[in-house]
């Protein structure tokens, strides 16, 4: 089993970065997940050799659910401690504005094509099902969503697909 704590702060520089997700969100307030066939996710993935962070979120944006972000935000990280003895690692995680959708198109990774659900931010933990962490990145992803992104975060109710 693995344990997951967040930390709205830098990556202490021995904890490995296995992976960089973004709180992405649109003109209405509302935050974009992947839905998989019905397995919802955040944009996000592997930093790649030689890649910065911010490098890796900008690509892994494009290849799964094909948008251009701006202005992102660093939110903190998610310590991962599994309990086989291995190291813990973080999970980086930030806020962005979403400036395009572009025609949606197979992801190069994985080879399949994602839809683009958008909801309310208060109901994305829920529908990640990702426990107590993502609550708490939930809530820092919806301040900096209305304190520096200038976006409302709780003006559009309802979730919509943008395919």
């Amino acid at each position: 089993m693995l344990t997951f704590r967040w930390h709205p702060a830098p990556v202490p520089d021995h904890l490995r970065v296995s992976q960089v997700y973004g709180w992405c969100f649109a003109d209405c307030g509302r935050v974009l997940l992947r839905d998989d066939a019905g397995k919802i996710g955040m944009p996000g993935g592997k930093p790649e050799s030689g890649e910065s962070r911010l490098e890796t979120l900008h690509r892994e944006c494009m290849e799964e659910v094909q948008i251009t972000i701006s202005r992102p935000v660093y939110l903190g990280y998610q310590e991962v401690t599994p309990d086989d003895g291995a190291e813990p690692y973080a999970q980086l995680r930030y806020a962005a504005r979403i400036e395009e959708f572009l025609p949606r198109a197979v992801d190069p990774d994985k080879g399949r094509m994602y839809r683009r659900l958008l909801t309310p931010v208060h109901r994305a933990p829920a529908r990640l099902d990702w426990g107590v962490p993502n609550l708490l990145q939930a809530a820092a992803a919806a301040l900096v969503a209305e304190r520096e992104l200038g976006l409302d975060p709780n003006g559009t109710p309802e979730d919509d697909y943008r395919d």
